[in-house]
């Protein structure tokens, strides 16, 4: 997480969303207790003041001495993720983009 923070490729998308911190000792130790009293099931052990990603984020690149991250508003984010999904894609045979005929629509199907 630190070098894209340093290199501003973490942006803030739209209003951030949340995102819930929890130090190395209070999960061990919450591991234990749960171990010690039987529990049994998946356990969500989280911090219980989430924080909001606009908050802790630049605050993160200023101790990093870094710029202040990038804002991108959600529309715009979530049209880039659609391209870079659409492009990672494995092309089929005879595919094509280009729009196809409607002659040769009705002959393949």
């Amino acid at each position: 997480m630190i070098e894209p923070v340093k290199k501003r490729q973490f942006p803030i998308v739209g209003g951030g969303g949340i995102s819930s911190f929890i130090h190395l000792d209070d999960a061990a130790a919450a591991t234990v207790l749960a171990l010690e009293q039987g529990a049994t099931g998946v356990h969500n052990v989280v911090d219980d003041e989430p924080a909001p990603v606009r908050e802790w984020l630049p605050v993160l690149a200023d101790a990093l001495g870094s710029k202040p991250p990038r804002h991108f508003p959600r529309w715009l984010a979530k049209l880039f993720a659609f391209r870079v999904y659409a492009s990672a894609q494995p092309r089929r045979a005879g595919y094509s983009d280009r729009p196809m005929s409607s002659r040769a629509s009705a002959r393949s199907g």
